[in-house]
Order: C-alpha cells, then structure tokens, then sequence
C-alpha cells in the first residue's frame, strides 16, 4: 500500500511540475491571461463556483457566529 501512495505521489508531483512549467513557458512567450481566464470560465463556470463557495463561507459563519 505504501508502494502505491509513492507512485500516486510520484505521478502528481509529476503533473504539478509539468503545470509550473506550461505556465512558466506561457508566461516568457507573452500569455494573455484574460482569454485563458474567458475560455476556462465559459466551460468551466470558474466565477459562478467561486461565488457559491464565498455565499457558503458566509452562510457558516453567520450560523457558526
């Protein structure tokens, strides 16, 4: 079991590394962020998610408060 969790381990450290470097590369080659944001948003509703999670962090503060 432990084998597995440092090849899971292994592969998301990987893939994490892999992201820093797209992003890296991105940025020095001039990435106009605003329309990675736009694509992402349309597909993914990344604005509408994260109003959801802010409406939720009030609603338990104001119970928890």
């Amino acid at each position: 079991m432990i084998r597995g969790w440092k090849v899971v381990t292994a592969i998301s450290f990987a893939a994490i590394m892999l992201g820093a470097v797209c992003i890296g590369v991105g940025i020095l080659t001039g990435a106009e962020f605003d329309r990675v944001f736009t694509i992402l948003d349309d597909r993914y509703q990344i604005v509408a998610y994260f109003n959801w999670l802010l409406e939720v962090v009030a609603a338990l503060k104001a119970q928890l408060f």
